[in-house]
C-alpha cells in the first residue's frame, strides 16, 4: 500500500544508479543515447538523465553536465581496416 504524504515530504533517501550507454562504431554525441529524446511538440531535445535540455545532440561529444563516463570498452567485433596498397 502507498503512503499519503498529504502532510507533506519530512526527507528523502538516496538511490544511485549506474547505467550502461553503448555509442555506435564509436560516435559519441547526445543524438545516438538512449537517455536523449524529442519533445516533438516544441521541437526540442532533452536528457533523462540530467534533466537538461541539449541544444544541439548532433555535436561530436558529450556535454559538461552529461555523467556518462566514456570507458573505451569495444562490444562486438570493429571492421579490420583496409591497407592501402
Amino acid at each position: 500500500m502507498s503512503k499519503d504524504f498529504s502532510r507533506g515530504v519530512a526527507y528523502f533517501v538516496k538511490g544511485v544508479a549506474h547505467v550502461s550507454v553503448s555509442f555506435p562504431e564509436g560516435v559519441i554525441k547526445c543524438h545516438y543515447c538512449p537517455y536523449c529524446y524529442c519533445e516533438s511538440d516544441l521541437k526540442r531535445y532533452r536528457c533523462r538523465l540530467t534533466h537538461t535540455m541539449l541544444y544541439n545532440p548532433f555535436v561530436e561529444g558529450l556535454p559538461e553536465e552529461c555523467p556518462i563516463e566514456i570507458t573505451g570498452e569495444i562490444i562486438g567485433t570493429p571492421p579490420k581496416e583496409r591497407r592501402e596498397n
